[in-house]
């Protein structure tokens, strides 16, 4: 098991999907998210992750 160390947390913005306020962060190991297109593909997933459809209140 390894020890506890601190990450980077970074905010990378605000976002409103579906009527949802969202606030967007990274948190990373070493160095910087920089992974533009997975970050644009969870942004085209948010929606689906949000319906009630997909919730535990469905």
């Amino acid at each position: 098991m390894q020890s506890y160390q601190a990450r980077k947390i970074e905010f990378k913005g605000y976002l409103s999907i579906d009527n949802w306020p969202l606030k967007v962060y990274t948190i990373v190991k070493d160095g910087t998210f920089e992974y533009p297109e997975f970050y644009a593909n969870v942004q085209l997933q948010l929606p689906n992750w949000l319906s009630l459809d997909n919730s535990f209140n469905s």
